[in-house]
């Protein structure tokens, strides 16, 4: 068994061939025309469904839908904005 994969983001004509070969070497082949329509996936938000503030008003936990709790530091990420068609949530390309 193999998989059909493309490269991230294709879209347009493709063309997939497939052969069998049986047990006395026979074989029989045929090709499947493929259109890809492209998608347009919006980018997502991991964003806290509660924060809890010091006494100065400043974030000091957030609380995620995950079950996860993140304590505020200096450069920790409180909110993540990404593109679904990367792996790395930050928008940085793989």
């Amino acid at each position: 068994m193999n998989l059909y994969l493309r490269p991230r983001n294709f879209n347009g004509r493709d063309l997939l061939t497939i052969v069998v070969i049986d047990a006395y070497n026979n074989n029989a082949n045929a090709s499947i025309d493929l259109i890809i329509k492209p998608v347009n996936n919006p980018p997502y938000i991991i964003a806290p469904y509660k924060v809890l503030l010091d006494r100065s008003g400043g974030m000091k936990y957030g609380f995620y839908a995950n079950k996860s709790i993140k304590s505020f530091k200096e450069g920790n990420e409180f909110i993540t904005v990404g593109d679904p068609d990367e792996l790395d949530p930050r928008g940085k390309a793989d």
